[in-house]
């Protein structure tokens, strides 16, 4: 074999590979479309199903969304005496909430909410 036959059939075997590679991205390209459709139609999907659809999609970029930045409220430190907080404490289990943090939460957003209420009536009762 001479090396322009031998060269000859490299870029054949080449051409023959790159066709089959293309082939082979297009009929991934339709079963993804596919796969999509099937996947939006049902209600709820499997964590299999969610596997397989990450999976396909890793490492396509129009897949994605933009990242999403949590960011946490700032809250407020707030301290109380000991005996209160204990108090508070017993007071939480009876009402069987699942933490004194929130147990004390709800109570301070139900006396905001009565103080707002009763701050809204006086002022409608004191306008001229």
């Amino acid at each position: 074999m001479t090396p322009e036959e031998r060269w000859t059939r490299i870029e054949n075997a080449l051409q023959a590979v790159s066709e089959h590679q293309a082939q082979f991205e297009v009929n991934l390209g339709k079963l993804m479309k596919k796969n999509r459709r099937k996947l939006r139609s049902s209600k709820k999907l499997t964590q299999n199903q969610i596997d397989e659809l990450v999976t396909m999609q890793a490492d396509e970029d129009s897949a994605w969304e933009k990242p999403v930045v949590v960011r946490r409220p700032k809250s407020m430190l707030l301290s109380i005496p000991g005996d209160l907080a204990a108090r508070a404490a017993f007071l939480a289990k009876i009402h069987r909430e699942s933490g004194l943090d929130k147990w004390v939460e709800r109570i301070v957003k139900e006396r905001v909410e009565i103080e707002e209420s009763a701050f809204t009536a006086a002022k409608k009762v004191l306008a001229p």
